[in-house]
């Protein structure tokens, strides 16, 4: 029996900060450094339980700094508290994914610990977007996932 399990959303909306950060010297404070941050949510769409392939959906991470100044993005664990694997929820019931760094999906984006990856840029040319792919991967074949939207809030911290 083939079901679909419709969910929308790993979703990255979330606490984007721009931050401010103030460089002194000897001439006295530089004009302020800073940063705007967009994302795009990684929207899976329908998941089938018993395809053979995994579901792969794709977002992004945007970032424009106004002076050239080293870029750290890491991504939280979300609401699993685990980076691997990543899980959505829809009351109870959870559906294991994740996200990646790469396309061929081999290096999880997370803060550094546990296996994981950030990004860093470590001279971004100023007034430029940077567009990040964030690539997304539900495991094929997890049965026991029931009907339902599933979700997930992840934070994108950013440090500069």
């Amino acid at each position: 029996m083939r079901h679909a399990v419709t969910r929308w959303a790993a979703a990255i909306a979330a606490a984007l900060l721009a931050l401010v950060a103030l460089d002194g010297g000897e001439r006295g404070l530089a004009a302020p450094k800073q940063c705007t941050v967009t994302a795009t949510p990684v929207r899976f769409g329908t998941y089938l339980p018993f395809a053979s392939a995994d579901t792969l959906a794709n977002g992004a991470v945007s970032y424009s700094c106004t002076a050239s100044t080293p870029v750290v993005i890491t991504l939280d664990r979300g609401s699993s508290g685990s980076y691997n694997p990543r899980t959505m929820r829809q009351g109870a019931s959870l559906l294991a994914y994740n996200l990646y760094l790469d396309p061929p999906n081999k290096l999880i984006w997370g803060d550094g610990t546990g296996g994981t990856g950030f990004y860093t840029n470590a001279t971004p040319p100023p007034n430029t977007t940077i567009t990040l792919g964030v690539y997304g991967r539900i495991p094929a074949q997890q049965h026991a996932v029931r009907p339902g939207t599933y979700m997930d809030t992840i934070t994108v911290q950013v440090q500069f």
